[in-house]
């Protein structure tokens, strides 16, 4: 589809016309994934939800500039390793600059508008690793669920590096299961990609207040491998931000459920812990435990 003058490339699978649709997922790729394989786990995740027959799955491709490689000036792309992940505007050079998130929004609506909101009963969107990143700022960020309130939204987060906090309070770096002001000043951990100061413009459309209400509010899933305990994974992200966080993926997420259970009680996220899978997106995914969570959720 066409974005702002630019392409914006997505896999779309389904085993049923639009019209018999009722059901979508969305399945967001980790760092140099392949949308291919992220669309064939979200046909997986419908087979085994029992809705094969009235899912659509889409899986968004983006794509990001390195040293070695530029995309197609005829694409859009995004530059750095958390550029897409947070929603910020994308650096092609032909037509609009967009953010990421806002490319979600689009390719949501664009389909809502062709098969028609009132037939259309859930929608899930999951990510694994980098994807788990895009998703759980997504989900901190959209405001699609408000507009369409009579379609149930389900977000996904799986083995993310790191999370968006929702005020200042960190883990302690002791044993302790306690939260802290950082006092680290080697770098900005509470803003951008990590919290609420310094947002891009898509963040930036709603005051934190709103954010965190809203948040709180959705349906959430947060999907972690026992396995995925290495703080040496060459995918890990390292910085001081990072790794105020906790020691690799698993203490990360699992940190963070206790973040939100300190904080905001009331919230409506819910945690499914996987056993013997680390890294691996499609295991992760179409796991009973996570697939239990998603169950409970879709009524």
């Amino acid at each position: 589809m066409t974005i702002g003058g630019q392409q914006f490339v997505f896999y779309e699978a389904k085993a049923a016309s639009l019209e018999q649709i009722r059901d979508l997922v969305i399945v967001v790729h980790g760092q140099h994934g392949s949308p291919v394989k992220a669309a064939r786990t979200g046909l997986e995740v419908a087979r085994r939800l029992g809705r094969s027959r009235t899912t659509l799955v889409l899986a968004p491709e983006f794509l990001e500039t390195t040293r070695s490689k530029k995309p197609a000036t005829s694409r859009l792309f995004w530059s750095g390793r958390d550029n897409w992940r947070r929603g910020d505007l994308s650096v092609n050079t032909g037509g609009s600059q967009v953010s990421s998130f806002e490319a979600m929004d689009i390719l949501i609506e664009r389909y809502l508008n062709q098969m028609g909101v009132s037939d259309i009963r859930s929608l899930v969107i999951i990510g694994h690793s980098a994807g788990g990143q895009y998703v759980q700022r997504y989900a901190i960020g959209t405001d699609l669920d408000r507009r369409y309130p009579s379609i149930q939204f389900i977000f996904g987060v799986a083995n993310p590096s790191s999370y968006m906090y929702l005020n200042n309070q960190r883990p302690a770096s002791d044993a302790s299961s306690t939260f802290v002001v950082p006092s680290d000043s080697r770098c900005a951990w509470n803003a951008g990609h990590f919290g609420f100061e310094a947002r891009n413009a898509y963040m930036s459309r709603y005051d934190t207040a709103e954010l965190t209400q809203h948040y709180l509010q959705r349906a959430v899933i947060y999907a972690l491998g026992d396995r995925d305990s290495d703080p040496a994974h060459p995918q890990l992200g390292k910085s001081p931000c990072s790794n105020l966080q906790g020691e690799h993926r698993l203490d990360r997420g699992l940190k963070y459920f206790r973040y939100l259970e300190t904080f905001f009680p009331g919230h409506r996220h819910t945690l499914a812990v996987v056993e013997g899978v680390g890294h691996d997106s499609s295991k992760m995914l179409t796991s009973n435990a996570f697939l239990r969570r998603l169950t409970e959720r879709i009524e």
